[in-house]
């Protein structure tokens, strides 16, 4: 199911919900523009969107199957972690 997975880039947002831009590889397709959210301690994926000329934000790419969301979301929030524990043990 997940042949090729491989966050390609994340990009850290300094304030606000949105924890950071992501770009993710999932087998030959290239994701770019997800976004890392926080909000009450829980964190979640959301992919690119667009606003409608109704003015109503929709999904570009979504999931059929939410075992595979659950676990590309899971890989990408690890994936987040690992870099802010990174950065965090670097001297300053």
């Amino acid at each position: 199911m997940l042949n090729t997975f491989a966050v390609k880039r994340i990009i850290k947002y300094a304030q606000g919900p949105t924890l950071a831009s992501i770009n993710f590889q999932l087998g030959p397709v290239v994701i770019r523009g997800a976004h890392l959210f926080e909000h009450k301690g829980k964190r979640w994926l959301g992919m690119p969107g667009r606003l409608s000329e109704a003015g109503e934000w929709g999904d570009l790419v979504y999931f059929l199957d939410r075992e595979l969301k659950a676990v590309v979301e899971e890989k990408v929030i690890a994936a987040y972690q690992a870099e802010i524990d990174q950065t965090a043990s670097l001297p300053a």
